[in-house]
Formats: structure tokens, sequence, C-alpha cells
């Protein structure tokens, strides 16, 4: 009897049959397929030594023993990737074109709502476009094959959501003023400084901050807070493409915060040297993304006509009993909650206004 190798392309085990016996065909598992799609496409240099290919991965004083330990929790392979977002591609266009046929710009609550979605294709939309420009970059100086998958996956899925949020709100464009100068705004007007100087530092550092940057700070401060909260606010104020875009962004979203803290715990587990490194880019990139959230609060408080909660309303259900939860998990590696942690708590009453004191 004659037997094949595996296939990874069908993840199937071809048997050959002989005269009087046949070998049922047996389908790779889950782990056997993402090792063949993934570790197995890896290879040692001979020509270059890997401190010369991959020459940043020193650079922050992060110390990487073996990177086979780093591992994809949702073992993901490009055709699967392929065949869930073709899906979630189907239902937002769909949606979209439904929207736009039946003008469904009219049914929005008010014009005020309309500021809010200025605010998020200046500010949010050109940060997933800089987050796309990132992996990719990170992507090429990681030297683990595990590693470098997942930052092509999740550089695809930034542009892609760069690419929807400008889409959907294309729409309104045709009808109202604001919309059509969205990336030169983000250079020139002083609001958008914050987000902007967020993705410019994190673009300019080493590969492994960069990775707790938008891993941590941008997926899990961040959109947890955006794409949640202000995504039912869109659709109580009956912005139907905002919500679409939103919610089939928010499933990546989702990917990506289990992705970034399985970087965390693996730079942690790797050496006690990178406990203090990493407790010191956390301090840093929550206080710069609490700061973002500065135009994420003012369109929760007051540019939503129809409000399903408050900024404060918001923070305490996706900000402290998410961020307290992430922190309880990872304090056995040694991590405290950020140094801004409490002030953070206590901004919260006057981040998108200011508080009038009592005795005044």
């Amino acid at each position: 009897m004659k037997q094949t190798t595996p296939s990874p392309s069908t993840g199937i085990i071809e048997t050959e049959t002989s005269m009087d016996t046949t070998t049922a065909k047996k389908k790779l598992g889950t782990q056997e397929k993402y090792r063949y799609l993934t570790r197995d496409l890896g290879w040692e240099p001979s020509y270059q030594t890997k401190e010369a290919i991959y020459p940043y991965v020193e650079y922050e004083g992060i110390k990487i023993h073996d990177w086979d330990k780093w591992s994809d929790p949702f073992r993901l392979t490009m055709s699967s990737y392929w065949k869930y977002q073709a899906e979630k591609e189907r239902k937002f266009y769909s949606i979209i074109d439904a929207f736009t046929q039946n003008n469904g710009h009219l049914n929005i609550t008010d014009a005020r709502y309309l500021s809010a979605l200025k605010i998020f294709l200046q500010a949010i939309s050109p940060g997933e476009y800089a987050a796309h420009k990132g992996f990719a970059r990170v992507g090429r100086e990681f030297p683990g094959v595990g590693t470098q998958v997942a930052c092509q996956m999740q550089a695809i899925d930034e542009l892609r959501h760069a690419q929807t949020q400008i889409h959907a709100l294309s729409n309104y464009n045709k009808y109202y003023n604001g919309f059509h100068a969205f990336a030169d705004q983000r250079d020139r007007i002083w609001y958008t400084s914050v987000a902007r100087s967020f993705f410019d530092d994190a673009m300019s550092a080493g590969p492994f901050e960069f990775m707790l940057a938008i891993g941590f700070s941008f997926e899990y401060v961040l959109t947890n807070l955006l794409f949640v909260p202000f995504m039912s606010g869109a659709a109580f104020n009956g912005d139907m493409a905002t919500v679409t875009f939103g919610f089939s962004a928010q499933s990546d979203e989702a990917r990506h915060m289990t992705l970034g803290l399985e970087c965390i715990k693996f730079m942690l587990e790797q050496d006690p040297a990178n406990l203090p490194i990493i407790q010191g880019w956390i301090d840093k990139w929550f206080w710069r993304g609490f700061r973002v959230l500065g135009l994420v609060s003012t369109m929760m408080d007051y540019m939503l006509p129809k409000r399903v909660m408050s900024w404060r309303e918001a923070w305490e259900i996706y900000g402290e009993e998410n961020g307290g939860a992430l922190f309880n998990d990872l304090a056995r590696y040694g991590i405290r909650p950020p140094k801004g942690w409490d002030a953070a708590g206590e901004a919260i009453d006057h981040m998108s206004h200011r508080k009038i004191p009592d005795n005044i």
C-alpha cells in the first residue's frame, strides 16, 4: 500500500488502496493543520545570520528564548481566515447597499450625530490604517513563524476596518459637508493630534512595544469602549451603516485582544528580566490610550441625541470591570495596574466636559 503525505491545503491524509483493502481518508486536526501552515513554513537561514535578518528583535531588551512557545489561541490558517472574512463581507455590503438605496441617512435622529461620525472618520479610521502598516512591519521583524502569521492576519484586519469604515460613511458625503477631506483633517485639526500622536509614537517604537501599544492599549483600552457602547448608540440613533461596520469589526477586535494578551504573557513567561520593561510600557500606553478616549467620551455624552449610556456608565462596565479582570489575570506574572489607573477613575466625571466644583 502506498501512502501520501498530509495535504495542508485540504487538511486530509490520503492513502491509496491495495486490491482488497480500503483505507479511509483521515482529516487533520486543527493543531496539526495549523502547524503545517505556519510552523512548517519556516526555515533556518543559511547565508545570513538571524541577527542580520532580524536586527530589531533585541533592540528593546526583551529576551525571548523559544519562539515556538508562542501559540495562536485561535489556530487560524489563511484558508479559514478568508472563509470567515468573506462571509462577513457579504453581510456587510448587503446591509450597506440596502441602507444607501433606501435613503438611510434620513433616519438619523439629529444633525449633532454627524459630528460624532466626522470625529470617528478623522481620528479612528486613520488609526486603523496606521495599525495595519505597523503590523505589516513588525511581522517582518519577528523571527517566530507563529507571530509572523498572526501579524499578517491582523494587518489585513486593520486595513479592512479602515476600508469598511470609509466606505460605510462615504454615503453621508453625498449629502453633508465635512466628510470629504478626513485625511487632511487628521493632520490639521487640534483634537485629532491626540490620536495621531498615539499611532505615530506606536509605529516608531520597537516591535515588542508596538505589539503592547496596539494589542493592549488600542485593543483592550480603546476599542471595547468605542465599538460596543458607541455602536449601540449609533443603532439607537438610526445609523445602521455605522452599526454594521462596527459590529463587523468587533468580532476581529475580540480576536485581537486575545492575541495581544497572549503576546504579553508570552514575553513575561520567556524571561524574568522582561517584567520591568513590560510594566513600564503598560504604564505608558494605558495613559496614552486613555487620553485618546477623551474623544470617545465627548462623542458619547454630547453628540448622541439619543443616549444608550453615559461615558461614566461605559467606563464602569468596559473600563473598570474588564480592565480589573485583565490586571487580576496578569497579577500572577507580577504585573500591577498601571500608574494612571486611579487617576483615570477620578477623571470620568469631567473627561467629556469640565465638572464645576461644589464650592464655586
